[in-house]
C-alpha cells in the first residue's frame, strides 16, 4: 500500500534485504475511482510512495488494475498518465484486468473490459519494458469466472451462506 512507504520503513530495509524491487498497490490513477473502491489513499500518495523508494535506492512495482466498476475514458486515461509519470521516476508498472473474484465486495460487478485503444498502449509500453503482467489472461480469466458464478459453478458469498443455512 502506497500509504504505508515511509522513510522510516525504507531507512530500516534498505540495509536489510538483498530485493531491491518493492511492490506498490496503486490500483488506479483516478482519484473517483480510488474513492469507489475505498481504496484509502489518492495518486498523491502513490507519487510519494514511489519518489521515496527511489531515494532509497529501490525499483518500484506500481500494480494498475484496468477495468474496475465504475471506470471510465478519462479514469483511463487518468490511469495511463500517472503510471507513464511513475515510469519516469523510476517505476515499472504491473497490470491487471479487474477480476471480479468470488467472496470479495466486488464478486458482482462485471468483469474488466479494456478497450482496444488501451490495450495497444499497454502493449507498446510492454514492448519497451515498462510494463508487465497478465492483464490480457485476467480479461479472459475473469469472462470465465463470471459466467461459472452465473452458472452455480461457482459460489459467491450469497451462495455460500445459503450453502451453510440449508
Amino acid at each position: 500500500r502506497p500509504d504505508f512507504v515511509t522513510e522510516d520503513a525504507l531507512r530500516i530495509l534498505r540495509g536489510k534485504v538483498a530485493n531491491k524491487v518493492l511492490i506498490i498497490g496503486a490500483q488506479s490513477g483516478s482519484e473517483k475511482v480510488l474513492k469507489l473502491i475505498r481504496r484509502g489513499h489518492d495518486t498523491n500518495c502513490v507519487l510519494r510512495a514511489v519518489k521515496l523508494c527511489r531515494k532509497y535506492g529501490f525499483i518500484p512495482h506500481v500494480d494498475f488494475i484496468f477495468g474496475l466498476p465504475g471506470e471510465d475514458r478519462e479514469d483511463l486515461m487518468d490511469s495511463l498518465r500517472l503510471a507513464k509519470r511513475l515510469i519516469e521516476m523510476g517505476a515499472r508498472i504491473h497490470a491487471h484486468t479487474f477480476m471480479p473474484l468470488p467472496g470479495t465486495p466486488l464478486e458482482n460487478a462485471p468483469p474488466g473490459k479494456i478497450p482496444e485503444w488501451l490495450k495497444k498502449e499497454l502493449s507498446r509500453m510492454t514492448g519497451r519494458g515498462k510494463l508487465y503482467g497478465n492483464w490480457v489472461k485476467q480479461e479472459k480469466i475473469a469472462w470465465m469466472i463470471h459466467n461459472y458464478i452465473k452458472r452455480g459453478i461457482i459460489l459467491g458469498k450469497k451462495g455460500w451462506k445459503l450453502l451453510r443455512n440449508a
